[in-house]
C-alpha cells in the first residue's frame, strides 16, 4: 500500500482478530498476515471470507540477506510473488506430526487386488514347480530317455 493511497483516505476502520478468534466466523474480505502460521491455522484463516482472502507475506522476512544477494531484486511482480510463495511454502513444510497434508491411504480395493495377484503368482510358481518335477520324474522313468 502506498503512502499516497493511505493519505487519500483509501483505508477505513476494520477489525483485527486472531485466527483462533475468527474460526467459525465469515467476513466479506479477509486479510491474513501469514508469518508464523502453521498449515492448520493458515487453512482456518484463508477460509473465513465470502468474497476474497488476501495473504500478506513480508519478503524481506522470508528471504535472508544471502538469498537477496544471490537472486538480486525481483525483475517483475510475478517473480516477487513466486519468490515469496516459495520461501513461505518452505516455512510450512517439515517433519512434524501435525502436517496438514498427509499421504492418502491406498484404496482397499487396490490392496486386495495386489494381494490376489501375489497369491496367484504363488500358485503359478507352485504349478511351474509341479510341472518341472513331473517332467524330471518323466525323464527319469521314461525308458526311452534312459542311457546305458
Amino acid at each position: 500500500m502506498s503512502a499516497a493511497y493511505i493519505a487519500s483516505g483509501g483505508l477505513s476502520h476494520g477489525t483485527a482478530m486472531t485466527v483462533a478468534a475468527a474460526q467459525g466466523l465469515t467476513t466479506d474480505h479477509a486479510m491474513i498476515y501469514g508469518m508464523s502460521l502453521d498449515p492448520h491455522t493458515l487453512y482456518a484463516a484463508m477460509t473465513r471470507d465470502r468474497l476474497s482472502a488476501h495473504l500478506y507475506l513480508p519478503r524481506n522476512v522470508l528471504e535472508s540477506d544471502a538469498d537477496r544477494a544471490r537472486h538480486g531484486e525481483p525483475r517483475n511482480p510475478a517473480e516477487e510473488l513466486h519468490r515469496a510463495l516459495d520461501a513461505y511454502a518452505a516455512t510450512l513444510q517439515g517433519d512434524r506430526a501435525d502436517q496438514l497434508i498427509s499421504p492418502e491411504p491406498e484404496p482397499i480395493a487396490a490392496v486386495r487386488a495386489r494381494e490376489r495377484e501375489a497369491a496367484e503368482q504363488v500358485e503359478v510358481q507352485k504349478m511351474a514347480r509341479a510341472v518341472f518335477a513331473a517332467a524330471m520324474l518323466n525323464q527319469i522313468t521314461d525308458p526311452r530317455r534312459r542311457t546305458a
